[in-house]
């Protein structure tokens, strides 16, 4: 069982590495100045609103590689469909098994 800052860091870390997987060291550091990667486990509903509002349509791909990412660093195993919310929710009962 992993302890809550464990499985916080974790996240923050994928989503990370998403960011800059995807798009590339230079905007990631872009995104994270404005949005911190660790709101994503605190609060994803408002991290996923964030990214709404600024890159509008834009965001539901940057979503689904961040949530594809918690999944794979996290071992958990991944589901389609779900918000960001519901993926962060996933990961934090898989690791506290």
């Amino acid at each position: 069982m992993m302890t809550q800052a464990s499985v916080d860091d974790i996240i923050a870390k994928a989503v990370s590495d998403s960011l800059r997987k995807n798009f590339g060291d230079s905007t990631a550091r872009s995104i994270e100045f404005y949005f911190d990667s660790g709101l994503v486990s605190r609060n994803p509903k408002v991290y996923e609103r964030m990214l709404r509002k600024t890159f509008k349509a834009g965001a539901d791909h940057m979503i689904v590689l961040i949530e594809q990412e918690i999944f794979r660093v996290s071992g958990a195993e991944a589901q389609e469909g779900l918000s960001l919310e519901q993926v962060v929710a996933a990961v934090k009962r898989a690791q506290a098994r």
